[in-house]
């Protein structure tokens, strides 16, 4: 294994942070009260992107030796940490699968027991129908056979009205059906720093309909829309501000 390399802090490091500190005093100290005095800071704003310009010189080659050591470490870091990684996922799916073919068949179960349910009130409610039928046709022979002895003994008035009245037989209602409620899915065993959690996923169907709440302005979008047109833009809902800022030519 690589033994871990040490950086040397460029040695002029310590000079150069002096100097920042007598560059802040120095900014601090000056003032623009008049076209001279801004024409001095110019000058000074110039010096200063210079001395800026120098100090990165000295230490950007510290900070790209950092940069490559930082990468180099999080290779390696990545490197010895896959297997690990790798049988943990493994492990992982394992138990989740397991998990997932337990609550399959639960559902299985539950779907099967609402089938049975169904199909059980489908044939409780044919055999209701069907003795409703068979009461309303013994209902029908019996008024007809009252009739025709009204007929037949002269009441024929009275044979009219009965075969006229409605044929009256009791209700019948289906039979109420039970079907046992199957098991519920079996649960993983309770251990200690080792379970599920619920993590919820959502998909964007129509934007348009989001409230306004869940939705995040992209204001680097507008920020480039609105340079690029030199603020000469309008744009609901945004205020344009145009700062004017320092925009200095290259350091000497």
């Amino acid at each position: 294994m690589a033994e871990t390399q040490q950086l040397a802090v460029p040695a002029e490091s310590g000079k150069l942070v002096a100097q920042g500190q007598e560059l802040i005093a120095s900014a601090r100290s000056l003032e623009v009260l008049d076209a001279a005095g801004f024409e001095f800071a110019a000058a000074v704003a110039q010096h200063l992107r210079g001395a800026l310009a120098r100090a990165k010189e000295v230490l950007d080659p510290f900070v790209r030796t950092a940069d490559q050591a930082h990468k180099a470490a999080v290779a390696h870091r990545a490197a010895v940490l896959a297997p690990y990684q790798e049988a943990q996922r493994i492990v992982d799916q394992k138990a989740e699968a397991w998990e997932r073919e337990q609550r399959r068949i639960a559902d299985e179960a539950a779907a099967a027991a609402r089938r049975e349910q169904e199909r059980l009130e489908r044939e409780a409610r044919e055999r209701a129908e069907a003795e409703q039928r068979r009461l309303l046709a013994e209902a029908e022979t019996r008024r007809l056979e009252e009739a025709a002895a009204l007929e037949a003994a002269g009441d024929r008035e009275g044979a009219e009205r009965l075969i006229e009245e409605p044929v009256e037989a009791p209700v019948v209602a289906p039979e109420p059906v039970f079907v046992a409620t199957p098991p519920a899915a079996a649960q993983p065993p309770h251990v200690s720093g080792y379970g599920f959690r619920t993590v919820w996923d959502v998909v964007v169907e129509d934007p348009a309909l989001v409230p306004e709440e869940y939705k995040v302005v992209d204001e680097a979008k507008v920020k480039k829309v609105v340079n690029a047109m030199q603020g000469k833009i309008s744009i609901p809902g945004i205020k344009v501000c145009p700062p004017r800022r320092v925009a200095a030519g290259r350091a000497r």
